[in-house]
């Protein structure tokens, strides 16, 4: 669908202006440096290993800080907030997601918090960024340190891309939000499932099983 809105972003054959993601940014803060607790703590923490190689989130494992008022605003992240992660290996470093829950939690320092302005959709950032494209470019920008690979948050602005209107961009985000919820429908009842299966497995090979002296298949 990005390909079918947008075009090639190589090729740019829908002739949109191009600029950089600077151009879409309203602000970009990097994450707390606060030591994060196993147990407890009032926010969760994001944290790099919570943003999924294809732009997703994976929060099975959370710690959590304590940040006082004055630093709330700085380090929280909110509902439509772009994370971008700036430091890790050379393959997964600028692994991006947008966040999308209600309540805000606080991000770790190696994720950089972006605000889009008035011309920027951060779900078509997150696009591009997830893109075969935009992977190749996070790869040949990324700066190497010490078997760590890392893009600044004035780098990461430096990105070429093209600028489509933002009623594109917003289509687009319409669409992904919307696949979204499906594919957590589906998930929703894939769990179910496999709890209903592990069930009737334990009924009739567990309990019952042994009560017969009989053994699984």
């Amino acid at each position: 669908m990005f390909i079918d809105l947008f075009g090639d972003p190589e090729q740019n054959p829908k002739r949109f202006p191009i600029g950089s993601i600077r151009d879409l940014v309203a602000s970009a803060n990097y994450g707390s440096s606060e030591k994060a607790n196993e147990e407890s703590g009032r926010f969760a923490i994001l944290r790099m290993n919570n943003i999924t190689y294809e732009g997703w989130w994976d929060m099975s494992s959370l710690k959590y800080v304590d940040l006082d008022e004055r630093t709330q605003d700085k380090y929280l992240a909110r509902k439509g907030d772009l994370l971008f992660n700036r430091t890790n290996s050379k393959e997964l470093v600028g692994k991006t997601a947008v966040y999308e829950r209600d309540e805000p939690m606080a991000i770790a320092g190696y994720l950089v918090r972006i605000r889009m302005n008035e011309r920027g959709n951060p779900y078509y950032v997150s696009g591009y960024l997830n893109s075969t494209h935009g992977k190749r470019t996070l790869e040949a920008r990324a700066k190497s340190i010490v078997g760590m690979a890392n893009i600044n948050a004035q780098e990461m602005q430096e990105i070429p891309l093209l600028i489509p209107p933002i009623e594109l961009q917003e289509k687009y985000a319409r669409i992904v939000q919307a696949s979204r919820v499906r594919v957590k429908k589906y998930q929703t009842f894939l769990d179910y499932a496999d709890k209903l299966k592990a069930a009737l497995t334990d009924r009739f090979f567990g309990i019952e099983g042994s009560a017969l002296g009989t053994t699984p298949c």
